[in-house]
């Protein structure tokens, strides 16, 4: 910028509405200090114009130069413009420059960028203007009059995007030209409206001006790297799309790689942004060139070298789901709800308190039922369920409950290979069951869930789910990942059958028919079940990110890089 350019920050100490405003610690700096570093970067001359001492002296701890206010003129009806022309003719005086160009930026916009002051100044250089403000879009539908006798100002009802345009000042910034403050005023002459981005228009008039800055200065800039595909499933989508939806944070991206089409068509239909990555190094790169500062894996297991590139000396945090690899000892955060008895390291957090149930199960609260008769099996097996466990408890349940007059859901995951051969079998065993239904899309798994009396499936993230609703469930195993999960081994809730390779079709006939038989057992198990809070898992999990995430920031961010 300019040399002829004087930045004005105008700084009074007596503030009514929050008393002592533009001192007040936010995100824990003095509110003056945003605009002063954001000033700073401008490449201007700075000046504070105040009659408050201490102000006076925050200003110039900053590296602000300060102009001494009259008292005359911090009278609280005041208005602004003489202050201005005040400070400007003092500042020309003590450092004999002209100033062509003077921006007042008002300390109570602490989100303006470096950016806005340039763009915004460029434009009323461009255009030749004598003054120029910033603005924000405003249009609504307002009304005039009294609530007794109000009329529209507008001439009809339209969507607020194709109302005609209506500006609102923001005060953030206003930009006057030499000959305009000649003639005693700051606005008037040929004047323009800049418009700024929405985050940036913020002014802090109330205590919930101050929620909403602080939100903003503080929230992470997040990148969410996952996995979902035929043969995972989307597990890992569904749990990253439920942390996005709590972390509240306008600068959110998602990434995943080619052979995870289905996650990224999943995450498009939750209306975020999700981009391509082909493998780490090039991950690494867009986090460098964006500036993400959290980092989300749910990837399972990762290697140190990738973790250690990624937090590149500490410049970012990065929090990993499910991941028993080299490079848990690295991130900030690992987060795993399926292994709740291990004993963890310090950035560790595991078990059953960290569920993070879809927002389908959170929704809404079902009452949990435990009928004395036993009428709705459920059989459930995700991804590409490579055991083939969906036949061998279809063929089970046929044994154990031909005569029960049982209705069967069997629901199959995408990926799996064997769908012909699953129907086939479903059409050999439907006279066994009063109503058998094969799901192979489904839109609320909870629906389902909360119908069923028993339900048989895969020692995963489903267990989880299933004991969210108080449904007894007989677990096994696809692999020994999955077999090391303790949760269903450990509650009462669940029956498991450990791996899959050691449960033949009779052995689990069996341990359907002594469950669908004993409506004691049955509550029982649900009643162990229920023990667990699920649904605070989620609330659990984004504090942890969020307490990592602050507390990394508190000591190693320059807040200022993002001003």
């Amino acid at each position: 910028m300019d040399t002829d350019v004087l930045i004005i920050i105008p700084a009074r100490g007596g503030s009514k509405g929050i008393p002592r405003k533009n001192l007040r610690i936010l995100a824990g700096h003095p509110l003056i200090w945003y605009v002063i570093q954001t000033s700073k970067k401008a490449s201007c001359h700075i000046v504070v114009t105040t009659e408050d001492e201490e102000i006076a002296e925050v200003a110039e701890t900053y590296g602000a130069q300060v102009i001494a206010r009259p008292k005359a003129l911090a009278e609280d009806d005041i208005p602004l413009d003489p202050v201005i022309l005040h400070a400007w003719a003092q500042s020309e005086r003590k450092w004999q420059t002209i100033f062509n160009w003077v921006i007042t930026i008002q300390p109570t916009s602490p989100l303006i960028s470096t950016k806005t002051i340039k763009d915004a100044l460029a434009y009323a250089q461009t255009k030749n203007l004598d003054s120029c403000l910033a603005v924000s879009d405003a249009r609504a539908l307002y009304w005039g009059g009294s609530t007794s006798a109000p009329y529209p100002h507008f001439q009809e009802r339209l969507n607020r995007q194709w109302l005609p345009a209506f500006w609102k000042e923001t005060g953030g910034i206003v930009i006057s030209n030499r000959k305009l403050l000649l003639q005693g005023q700051r606005i008037g002459g040929k004047t323009g409206l800049y418009p700024i981005p929405n985050q940036e228009s913020i002014d802090i008039d109330s205590y919930d001006d101050l929620v909403v800055a602080e939100h903003r200065i503080q929230a992470p800039k997040v990148a969410i790297r996952t996995i979902g595909n035929q043969q995972l499933g989307l597990g890992h989508v569904y749990r990253t799309l439920t942390l996005a939806s709590r972390l509240f944070t306008p600068h959110l991206d998602f990434y995943v790689d080619s052979s995870s089409s289905l996650a990224a068509q999943l995450i498009k239909d939750h209306n975020y942004p999700v981009y391509n990555v082909t493998n780490d190094n090039n991950f690494i790169a867009i986090i460098e060139s964006k500036g993400y500062d959290l980092i989300i894996n749910d990837i399972l297991d990762t290697n140190s070298e990738y973790i250690t590139r990624l937090r590149q000396n500490n410049k970012r945090v990065v929090v990993n789901f499910e991941d028993l690899g080299s490079g848990a000892t690295e991130a900030n955060l690992v987060i795993n709800a399926l292994y709740e008895y291990t004993t963890p390291l310090p950035n560790q957090k595991f078990g059953w308190q960290y569920v993070c149930l879809r927002e389908e199960f959170l929704r809404a609260y079902y009452e949990p039922k435990a009928n004395p008769q036993a009428k709705n099996l459920l059989i459930t097996f995700g991804g590409a369920d490579p055991g083939n466990l969906t036949c061998l408890a279809l063929q089970a349940a046929a044994e154990a409950l031909g005569n029960c007059n049982a209705e069967l859901d069997v629901v199959i995951g995408l990926g799996n290979p064997r769908i012909q051969e699953i129907s086939t079998l479903v059409d050999q065993v439907s006279k066994c069951f009063s109503d058998l239904r094969l799901h192979t899309h489904v839109k609320r798994m909870s629906s389902l869930m909360h119908r069923a009396d028993l339900a048989i499936t895969s020692n995963g993230r489903t267990v989880f789910e299933l004991a969210s609703c108080g449904v007894p469930m007989i677990s096994i195993s696809q692999n020994y990942r999955e077999a090391s999960h303790t949760f269903g081994r450990l509650n009462g809730g669940v029956i498991d059958l450990g791996l899959a390779e050691h449960v033949t079709i009779a052995q689990l006939a069996q341990n359907i028919r002594d469950v669908w038989l004993a409506p004691e057992k049955r509550l029982q198990m649900q009643a162990s079940l229920l023990m667990f809070d699920f649904r605070k898992g989620v609330d659990r999990v984004i504090r942890c990110i969020k307490e990592t995430y602050l507390d990394w920031r508190n000591q190693h961010y320059d807040f200022s890089t993002t001003l």
